[in-house]
Formats: structure tokens, C-alpha cells, sequence
């Protein structure tokens, strides 16, 4: 049935607030979509994005060949262990040197080069809206290690801590209930550890440690100064140590590499957040988006950045690097793939991420802790 449009004021005023509506949401739509266009034919000239990374090749195929694949007149540049970038990018940018665009790393990174004026805000070169759509998120928002400014470190990862991991050759998984367990006697000299006396991997884990009122410093005393742990900077090293039988239990062990070991057919596996009751929290680890201050391929960065936090990007990122995203817009089956059950974010949850930068002192007195007492 039709319904006669009478030619009264109010109908003619409706009509022209609907084509009004109409024609903004049209212009809007051809803006951005101009822009869009715009920057990724200047990105194609300027030919590629210097990115940095902590590296492996999980991560490689995640931020280098799956961004060529959407992109091929675009190559990246890949840089590895980006968690000793900051005094080389600090210095090049003090003689005039901007030679990177891109950073993925931990908030280690932030603490270093945010004071130094080394980064550029990140909200200005958000173009499309897939990209710039908050509403996709966790808890609908963008999440930032900045997290009072909001706009130099994007959290892209979501994961429950990785906190402990054994051989299962060495050690009974089911046997851990608390992370009490991992002190118990019968452990010293069999446990491996990320070295948590400077900045990178295991600093969050620790962090968790000193704020659970179940464990605190007392824990950590123990931990650090009584189990006589061996300690790696090099996160694959620890893992690989774990892996190849060397020692029973991993603290702080890298989900990644460990993920990846576990496919090739090594004895080990993650113990459960869920299996301890002591908790955990969140961590977006090295999964950490910045943008570098005066970045020498501009439009690059931008098409970069875009694709990253667009939803094909952080598929890949769950597919390709197997971390699990902060946006919720993962199809079903990858997540299946990739995750266990507990490893997976609940939409309506309010997380402790312990990435943002509101941690800091914490992970200051954790540090000093461990170089009072590692040996």
C-alpha cells in the first residue's frame, strides 16, 4: 500500500531534512574516500615503509608480507629487535635523522621515547573507517599505553599474561594451582625466566606478580633471590632452553615462540590462567603500534597504519602471529584455529591491561628487586 506524501509544511520539511542527511552522509562518504585514494597513490610513489619490529618470523609474515599482499606497490623494510631501538632512534633524530616510520614493540619503548619527542600522534593519520570505527574494539574504545594522552602507543594485542609453562617430560601441568607452586623447593635450579633487570618481555608478568595481594613482594623475594632461576634477554632462547629439556619450568615464557614450538611437536605447554587462583591480567606485550616522529614515507606510514588496525590487518595478526586481537570483529572459525577457550576476551568484561602506562613505577620497583637479587 502506498501512503499519499500530503503537501503540508511539516512533509516538505521532513523531505528536505532527509535529503539534507542524505547528501551530508554522501559527501562524507566521497571525502575520506578521496583522501584514501589520494594517500595510498602518493604511498605508491614514495614505495615503501620502514617498519620495526621485535622480529621472528611470525611476526615478519604478519607485518611485512601479509601488508604486501593488500599492497604490493608498497615493500616493507623490516627491522628486528626493536626492544634496543630507542637510544639508535634517539640519536639519529638528534643529528637530524629520520630514517624509520613504523614501531611495533612494548611499552618499554614509550617510556624511552615519548619523553625524548621521538613519536608523532597516531589519530591524525586514521583515514579510513574501518580503521578509525572504535565501536569494533573491546569495551568499544581504542586502547593506548599512553592511556592519559591516547594517541603515541595503540595497544593492539589482548592476551592473558603468559605467566608459566612447562615441560611436560619435567613437569606435571596439572600440578600447578598457584604460582606459589613454582617456588616450592623442589623447582630451584630448574626454572627458567625472562631477564626482568631491564626493560622488555616478562616486565608485565612481574608487574602482575608485585600488584596480586596473593603474591606481592614477598612472592617475588622469593622468586628472584631463593630458586637460584637462570634469566635470557633473548625470549626464544628461554623458550628453546624449556623446550629442548634443559629446565622443567619457564616463568614470563614468550606465547608465541612457545606456540610455535608446540606445533613442531616439543613437549611443552602454557599453563591456564584459569587453572591457577591467583589470576591474571591483560598484556598487548611487543604488540604495540607508534608512529615515528617525521616519518620519511608520510603517506606509507599512513596506508600502514590503516591497515593495521583495519579488521584484515588484525586478522592477521590472530592468524599469522597467533596473539589474540582487542578488536572483536575476528571471524569465529580463526579464533577457533588459533585460541584456546581461555584465551579468548569476553565483550562485556572490564580487563587490568597492564600495558598502559600507568604501571611504570610498578615496573620500576620490580626491577630494581631483580638486580638486588638475581645472580
Amino acid at each position: 500500500m502506498r501512503f499519499p506524501i500530503r503537501n503540508s509544511p511539516l512533509a516538505v520539511t521532513a523531505l528536505f531534512v532527509f535529503a539534507l542527511v542524505s547528501f551530508q552522509t554522501v559527501r562524507v562518504s566521497a571525502q575520506w574516500q578521496q583522501e584514501w585514494d589520494k594517500t595510498v597513490k602518493a604511498a605508491e610513489k614514495e614505495g615503501k615503509v620502514v617498519v620495526w619490529a621485535v622480529g621472528g618470523r611470525l611476526q615478519r609474515e604478519w607485518l611485512a608480507e601479509n601488508f604486501q599482499k593488500s599492497y604490493p606497490k608498497i615493500s616493507v623494510e623490516f627491522l628486528t629487535r626493536a626492544d634496543r631501538a630507542a637510544p639508535k632512534i634517539i640519536a639519529e633524530q638528534k643529528q637530524g635523522l629520520f630514517l624509520e616510520d613504523i614501531l611495533v614493540g612494548g611499552t618499554n619503548l614509550l617510556e624511552a621515547l615519548l619523553p625524548a619527542g621521538a613519536l608523532d600522534p597516531i589519530p591524525p593519520a586514521l583515514i579510513h573507517p574501518d580503521a578509525k570505527d572504535e565501536s569494533k574494539w573491546l569495551n568499544g574504545r581504542f586502547h593506548w599505553a599512553d592511556d592519559e594522552q591516547r594517541q603515541y602507543s595503540f595497544l593492539m594485542r589482548g592476551e592473558f599474561l603468559s605467566l608459566l609453562a612447562v615441560n611436560t617430560k619435567l613437569a606435571d601441568p596439572a600440578s600447578f594451582h598457584s604460582y606459589w607452586d613454582i617456588v616450592d623447593p623442589k623447582w630451584k635450579g630448574k626454572l627458567v625466566m625472562q631477564d626482568v633487570r631491564a626493560p622488555g618481555p616478562g616486565g608485565g608478568g612481574a608487574v602482575f606478580f608485585l600488584r596480586q595481594p596473593s603474591l606481592g613482594e614477598k612472592f617475588l623475594r622469593r622468586l628472584f633471590g631463593e630458586m637460584n632461576a637462570a634469566t635470557s634477554t633473548d625470549r626464544k632462547q628461554a623458550i628453546d632452553w624449556l623446550a629442548r629439556g634443559r629446565f622443567a619450568v619457564s616463568v614470563f615464557p614468550d606465547s608465541e615462540d612457545l606456540k610455535r614450538l608446540q606445533r613442531e611437536g616439543f613437549p611443552i605447554k602454557e599453563i591456564p590462567w584459569m587453572q591457577v587462583k591467583d589470576g591474571t591480567a591483560l598484556s598487548s606485550g611487543t604488540h604495540q603500534l607508534s608512529l615515528l616522529k617525521k616519518a620519511p614515507h608520510p603517506n606509507a606510514a599512513k596506508v600502514y597504519i590503516n591497515w593495521l588496525l583495519s579488521r584484515e590487518g588484525q586478522i592477521a595478526q590472530v592468524k599469522t602471529a597467533l596473539s589474540p586481537s582487542l578488536r572483536l570483529d575476528i571471524p569465529e572459525e580463526i579464533l577457533k584455529e588459533v585460541l584456546e577457550p581461555w584465551e579468548r576476551l569476553q565483550p562485556d568484561k572490564n580487563y587490568i591491561m597492564i600495558s598502559e602506562w600507568r604501571y611504570r613505577k610498578d615496573s620500576t620497583q620490580v626491577r630494581n628487586l631483580a638486580r638486588e637479587l638475581l645472580r
